[in-house]
């Protein structure tokens, strides 16, 4: 699932670099066609103010030529723009899609994820109740073990790090002579209190 995920994320990066180019070309044509027509505004605009009183026609013809050149600059850049149209769509459009198949991987990922963690909760339960049914079949029974008693059901921490000190004290404890010869000849130990 993460080499899918890394693939599509690899497809949606690609997409996006030729939608970067075709966006790159369009740019440049628009930034041609506002400075055509922004010299265009100031040329009229300064040949207006300066030859507004006194008429050359040569200067006029050279000037008329210039913002001539200045609109066909701007229709150029506004042809190539159209013509790149497609180009941009179809970039556009890539990206739409790789964008879209990374989205249904993610969400698989997702989906696949919760359910791994639902599976994982139900072997958790599962495993539990078979405990909890062995050790209530145990009672029932009476088959408690000498280890199965001496494990208390512990409260909190401090029972269970008092619990565990008094079976550690126990084991390293020495035996009690008295106790053993009760003990062996099976008589309750009559110092110990009931």
């Amino acid at each position: 699932m993460e080499s899918l995920l890394r693939i599509r994320k690899i497809k949606e990066d690609l997409a996006l670099g030729e939608l970067a180019k075709v966006l790159t070309r369009v740019n440049e044509e628009e930034f041609k066609k506002e400075t055509a027509e922004k010299f265009k505004k100031s040329e009229m605009h300064e040949f207006e103010t300066e030859h507004g009183k006194e008429f050359d026609l040569r200067l006029y013809q050279m000037h008329d030529r210039y913002l001539k050149r200045l609109d066909g600059e701007s229709a150029e850049a506004v042809s190539k723009m159209q013509v790149m149209q497609p180009d941009l769509n179809a970039a556009r459009g890539k990206l739409s899609e790789a964008s879209k198949q990374k989205r249904v991987v993610e969400k698989l990922k997702e989906r696949h994820k919760i359910r791994y963690n639902e599976d994982i909760q139900k072997a958790v339960i599962k495993d539990l109740e078979a405990a909890n049914s062995l050790r209530n079949n145990r009672e029932l029974i009476g088959e408690e073990t000498d280890e199965y008693k001496k494990r208390k059901y512990v409260e909190s921490i401090q029972d269970y790090i008092d619990t565990k000190r008094e079976l550690e004290d126990e084991q390293f404890k020495e035996p009690d002579p008295v106790a053993e010869y009760f003990k062996k000849f099976g008589i309750p130990d009559p110092r110990k209190k009931k």
